[in-house]
């Protein structure tokens, strides 16, 4: 069903915090930004140390997959 067939008035607009993203195209839309908008955070656990693998393995990837090094080099 479409949004804007819905005819009650206490409409509202419930997502997951990863499709929200997706609501800044419609930013210039009346009837969207009008409307109250929720949505539900996203929270990532790991077991136990899975979160250092994790991180080591993203970091590994970006390391050896980088396209140009100046984006990856930051002078200070």
């Amino acid at each position: 069903m479409r949004f804007k067939e819905i005819k009650n008035k206490k409409a509202i607009i419930l997502t997951t915090e990863k499709d929200a993203v997706r609501f800044q195209y419609f930013k210039n839309n009346y009837e969207i930004c009008n409307v109250p908008f929720f949505y539900i955070p996203i929270e990532i656990k790991f077991d136990n140390h899975e979160e250092i693998n994790f991180n080591n393995k993203i970091t590994d990837y970006v390391r050896t997959n980088k396209r140009n090094d100046i984006v990856y080099t930051e002078k200070r």
